[in-house]
């Protein structure tokens, strides 16, 4: 890890410059995540256990980062002290969905840390765990015309940022579908970043969904949350015949 990275990295520079220098609120995040008493999450990319100040009911919470100056952070939180919140430094495995059979997966800001082999390949464990009811990702993200936006997104420590087509492409590799997606301010008022953030749900395939579309699910959905993006119907369509003709599937991106 270079200079640079354990520098903004330090949980000290996370939780404290950080939202100075670009604005932080997290609330539209997890309330995307919508978990209720009975959700049992599962954090990947956890950090210093952030999640804790807008969780306020859960079954259960389950935080794995790779970061051990991170998790000892988030030990140290006096939320880390409820015996159904647990950490680990470690990756996360398909053993632990098995475990744990989460209900609610919370990704905030790990795709852009992953190549796109890894980051699929975590989508298809949230797929093939039939516990998970939701997921969302929220990702630094380069969009059209927005040039501080996308200046910010070049220094950001994730080595993978991807513009919007990028992000929906890992959705559609792994089989999931999208159910919300949206543009997010770092912060509602000072925020000067954007965050591209998806809703994700298990695509349940059936026979009839396999025929109609060639395998694209039948639910069509042209969400408001969704804000018009300059051009992006004309990309649209160009990725609605590509995925079209790989038989993916994603409900709600057209």
């Amino acid at each position: 890890m270079s200079l640079y990275d354990r520098i903004l990295g330090h949980p000290f520079v996370y939780h404290h410059i950080r939202p100075l220098v670009v604005g932080i609120d997290y609330t539209p995040q997890y309330e995307a995540l919508d978990a209720g008493p009975d959700a049992r999450i599962l954090d990947i990319g956890c950090g210093g256990g952030d999640a804790l100040r807008y969780l306020a009911r859960f079954a259960s919470y389950h935080g794995f980062d790779t970061d051990d100056v991170a998790i000892s952070f988030a030990r140290q939180r006096p939320e880390s002290g409820r015996p159904n919140v647990h950490f680990a430094t470690a990756l996360v495995s398909s053993t632990d969905f098995e475990v744990i059979r989460p209900t609610h997966v919370m990704m905030n800001g790990l795709l852009h840390h992953l190549d796109d082999e890894s980051a699929v390949e975590l989508l298809k464990m949230c797929a093939a765990t039939d516990s998970v009811q939701r997921v969302v990702t929220n990702d630094t993200v380069y969009l059209p015309g927005e040039l501080l936006n996308n200046i910010m997104a070049r220094l950001d420590r994730g080595r993978f940022v991807r513009d919007i087509e990028g992000y929906r492409d890992l959705v559609s590799r792994a089989g999931m579908s999208i159910a919300r997606e949206e543009t997010v301010r770092s912060h509602p008022r000072r925020g000067i970043a954007r965050y591209w953030v998806m809703v994700l749900t298990r695509c349940r395939r059936s026979a009839a969904h396999r025929r109609f579309r060639l395998g694209r699910c039948a639910t069509r959905l042209r969400d408001p949350w969704r804000p018009a993006i300059p051009g992006d119907f004309g990309r649209r369509a160009q990725s609605h015949r590509r995925h079209a003709a790989r038989g993916s599937c994603r409900a709600g991106s057209w």
